[in-house]
Formats: C-alpha cells, structure tokens, sequence
C-alpha cells in the first residue's frame, strides 16, 4: 500500500494528538495534515484519502464543512468525531463513512481506519474516453499509462485505449495505493508489478513489458512496492 493522505479538522489540539499517536505504529504509511477549522480545511482544497473531522467547531461545523468538500467534487472518506450522537443522522446526508464519539476509543478508530483502506484499495472504477468511445475501467484491470505525445495510453489487461488526457492527469486520477509513476513518462500498476531492477520494471499481465525506472524514483518505488507486495501476498 502506498501512502495514504490523512486530514484532521478539529479545534482540540489534544485530538489531534490522540490520532497521531494511534496512528504512531504504522506512521510510514501516512501523511498527515492539520487543520484547526473547517474554513482552513475548505479552503485548501486538497484531496485527502481520509478526513477525521470535528462536527462541533466555530463558525463552520462539521456538517457544512463536509457539505462543501462534498460540493467540491471529492470523494474523501469522512469520518466524524464527535461527544453528541444526535449528529449522526445529518452526518450520514453527507455521506459520511464513520462516526467516532469522543472520546475516541482506539478499537473503533482502527476499525473506522482499517475500514476506509479497504474500501479504498476495493475495485474501482474509471472512465476513459478514446476514440470518440467511453469505456468503465476498473483500476485493477489497469497494467500501466504511458505518455504519448499530447496524451497518454492506458494499457489494461486485454486493451489499450488512446486518451487526450496528459500523465498526470491519471496520476491524480487514479488510486495513489495502486500506482506509482516510475519515469517521467511511465505510471504502473503495483498489482503487476513481478522484478525491479536499477533501471527498469518488469511488469507481466498476459505478456512481460519492461519500463524504464528513473533513478530519482527508485529508492522510493522499491519501498512502496515492497510494502505493497508484503501486503497483499505477492511473491517478489
């Protein structure tokens, strides 16, 4: 699994230290920003995996601060904490994921947390337009995207699909626990991964490809695939 984007929006300091240390145990594998009101959170526009965030703060709560992420197009799994159950049903409006009374208890925060990866690294789905065609994709189909020209080809297992879309647009796109850009002009697929070498990757779905591997990149790819295939079971 790659690095997971974690967001906490809450005005106690003293919570937001409570998560960092239960979160302490695996701290390689998150990113963590703070933010002490839903106006700062709002604001920075930032796509996380998972925000833990405070339903009762100042002038813009909770509720209205997921309204507003919501609004914004993202799909980050909200988990709200809070000390009044009454909330719960408003929460669930703005599709929250989990909702963890304070004080957070540690078995329900890592069943909320572990909950969240798993619906995370679950098979989804994207949609590619090519050839005046749109095609649903699911992720785990995806081998590796390859920059070409103005745009890119996506390679799955079975198909290739010509797109206007430029690397990193799929970078953004697609799930940061599945893939990895390599090189300046390669974006593969963890889940196909099968050698890495000093300067390239070799990748086999119905056939082996070989993609070049940056330097710059390989210390850091090496780490998360190896986390990755730990993870999930892959002999290496």
């Amino acid at each position: 699994m790659g690095i997971m984007r974690v967001a906490v929006c809450d005005d106690e300091v003293v919570v937001y230290q409570q998560i960092m240390r239960l979160l302490k145990g695996n701290a390689d594998k998150y990113t963590i920003d703070r933010y002490e009101s839903g106006e700062k959170l709002v604001q920075a526009a930032k796509k996380y995996d998972i925000i833990f965030l405070d339903i009762e703060m100042g002038q813009l709560n909770g509720l209205t601060t997921a309204k507003y992420i919501r609004e914004q197009g993202r799909n980050d799994f909200i988990i709200f904490l809070t000390g009044h159950v009454e909330f719960m049903s408003e929460a669930f409006k703005v599709k929250a994921f989990r909702f963890l009374n304070k004080p957070i208890q540690s078995n329900a925060f890592y069943e909320a947390l572990y909950g969240a990866e798993k619906e995370i690294m679950s098979d989804e789905r994207i949609l590619i337009s090519s050839d005046g065609n749109k095609y649903m994709v699911s992720q785990s189909d995806i081998v590796f995207v390859e920059s070409m020209g103005d745009g890119t080809c996506v390679y799955t297992n079975g198909s290739q699909y010509i797109t206007n879309k430029t690397l990193k647009y799929w970078e953004e796109s697609l799930n940061p626990l599945r893939f990895y850009k390599v090189h300046k002009s390669y974006l593969v697929g963890f889940e196909f991964v099968r050698s890495v070498f000093q300067n390239k990757v070799v990748l086999y779905s119905n056939q082996e490809i070989l993609v070049p591997l940056s330097r710059r990149q390989r210390t850091e790819f090496k780490r998360l695939y190896m986390q990755y295939a730990n993870e999930h079971a892959i002999s290496y």
